[in-house]
């Protein structure tokens, strides 16, 4: 499933991104940039802009976002397309959207921080913006997060 999201939307994007999903996003992106990649790119657009959701090109493929909280907004989006909230770190860059590839450690030595060099061995890079990611300490705070949205609760 692929999605485009409204500039109200970044940290939704991010996290959809995290779940794997392919999301187009930027806090530059026009109301009818948005339209046009939903219908050129088959993309289902995530907007709380109800002007957005009136326009002809994207009536079909829209998703009107209720809450101006994430973890609401996350939840309304997992429910509404019944996905997984389980997450699929290795596909989507969570800043640009970019393909994630396997790096060698030995490429990473110079750019990566001591301890995670020391403590980590697989690596993956975004093929756009080179940014470099591994499964950190942080990534058991993710799937704490991930369980509270699926129950409901707030942060």
């Amino acid at each position: 499933m692929k999605f485009v999201a409204d500039v109200m939307l970044g940290k939704l994007a991010r996290w959809l991104r995290l779940l794997g999903h392919d999301v187009l996003y930027s806090n530059q992106f026009e109301d009818g940039e948005i339209a046009r990649l939903a219908d050129v790119e088959g993309r289902i657009i995530l907007t709380r802009d109800t002007g957005l959701v009136e326009r002809r090109l994207a009536r079909d493929r829209v998703c009107l976002i209720e809450s101006t909280q994430w973890e609401a907004q996350l939840r309304q989006v997992v429910e509404a397309f019944s996905l997984d909230l389980q997450i699929q770190p290795w596909a989507h860059c969570t800043v640009c959207n970019g393909q994630l590839t396997a790096v060698p450690k030995g490429l990473v030595a110079e750019v990566v921080p001591p301890h995670t060099l020391r403590t980590q061995d697989f690596f993956v890079q975004c093929q756009n913006c080179h940014r470099i990611y591994w499964r950190g300490t942080h990534w058991e705070r993710m799937q704490q997060m991930l369980q509270r949205v699926a129950q409901g609760q707030s942060f």
